[in-house]
């Protein structure tokens, strides 16, 4: 492979894009200098990626933020994608150039916030197997950015556990790589492209593993190696995304309400969580006791409908040959019940074998028990 030098990126090459004629072409004379210098790297470090094997669909772009009409360059990028189109609604590769620093790394624009929460699911479940990857950048320079929340060096459980909050809220972009400033990068522009390409080979199966919704098969999850430490959560499941806009609305309200109801049991009651776990939605023990939760949001009908149906669920999840049985039942709804739903609970209270509790949320973080529990 024919060795070259990072191309250095001046004020001017910057300037091009920041004149007030930012609504004239794209390309022109003025800015394609800068043009040329992208095309460069993105073919230099494509070939460089075929060589180990990854073949990508290449871009080059330079983007601005939009203010009230009044236009600010922040940077130029480059792209490597597994789609040929609409790339910013997938996971990509990325090489961002800003006047004061290079960024290199997996990149998730807020426009792909299916990948944000696929990413916030393996982080919050399956922590040390993203550590993995991470823990393989450069020390100095790893980086997890998201929005004005970031993660430095060596995260902790509970850095990543915030970090999968704040994607819950599905308000930024996400960047996982390494940053250099001005002085790293300009010193050693030889090495700068080796870095980059070492970088996207250590990122590039979790990029895939997002891509194709497959983290197990690309990034080496080991299953049915599930233990109960404290304060972590772990996932089994692989999740299926071919689903119906219908199914894909129920699915978005069931994790939403999956993150409130492990959230607030994390913090009222210590309790040591795992979930989607043979289907069951949550389970946790709470002392000695095994609780098997079973989620329902409107979707799926009215408190009745839903107490029904998870009550059949319940039932399989304990006593199915090969099934484990919990001490307690409890379902998790983000409705309110009527009187009636609430009888209906105290009549299957006298039938069923276990203790049943119905849940509903009262407010963005706190929940209703009935009967009052624990």
């Amino acid at each position: 492979m024919v060795w070259m030098s990072f191309p250095i990126f001046t004020k001017s090459d910057f300037m091009a894009f920041e004149q007030k004629k930012q609504k004239s072409k794209r390309y022109n004379e003025e800015r394609k200098p800068v043009w040329e210098k992208l095309k460069l790297i993105r073919d230099f470090v494509g070939i460089g990626l075929e060589k180990k094997g990854i073949s990508l669909h290449r871009k080059v772009s330079n983007y601005w933020p939009n203010k009230y009409n009044q236009f600010s360059v922040t940077g130029v990028w480059i792209g490597y994608s597994h789609s040929e189109k609409r790339y910013f609604e997938h996971p990509h590769l990325g090489i961002g150039i800003y006047k004061d620093y290079l960024f290199v790394g997996l990149e998730i624009n807020k426009r792909a916030f299916e990948y944000q929460e696929l990413f916030a699911e393996l982080i919050q479940t399956q922590s040390e197997l993203f550590l993995k990857y991470f823990n393989r950048l450069d020390k100095d320079r790893r980086v997890i950015l998201y929005s004005d929340f970031s993660v430095l060096g060596n995260p902790t459980t509970n850095d990543l556990w915030n970090l999968s909050e704040r994607i819950g809220e599905g308000s930024g972009w996400l960047s996982i790589g390494e940053s250099l400033n001005k002085e790293a990068y300009l010193s050693n522009p030889e090495k700068l492209l080796w870095i980059i390409l070492d970088v996207f080979g250590i990122l590039y199966p979790l990029m895939t593993g997002l891509s194709t919704k497959d983290i197990d098969s690309t990034m080496g999850t080991k299953r049915n190696q599930v233990s109960w430490d404290e304060g972590d959560e772990y996932d089994e499941g692989v999740h299926s995304f071919h689903m119906s806009g219908r199914d894909v609305k129920r699915s978005q309200a069931h994790k939403k309400l999956s993150r409130k109801f492990r959230a607030w049991i994390r913090n009222n009651h210590s309790a040591k969580i795992r979930k989607e776990r043979k289907g069951i939605d949550v389970e946790f023990k709470l002392g000695k006791e095994r609780v098997c939760v079973e989620l329902k949001t409107k979707a799926e009908g009215d408190v009745k409908n839903q107490i029904r149906n998870a009550i059949g669920q319940l039932i399989e999840y304990n006593y199915y040959p090969g099934r484990e049985t919990a001490d307690q039942w409890i379902i998790v709804t983000d409705s309110r019940p009527t009187k009636k739903d609430l009888s209906f609970v105290d009549n299957l209270q006298e039938i069923l074998p276990k203790s049943l509790t119905l849940i509903w949320g009262k407010n963005d973080t706190d929940f209703v028990c009935y009967p009052d529990w624990p």
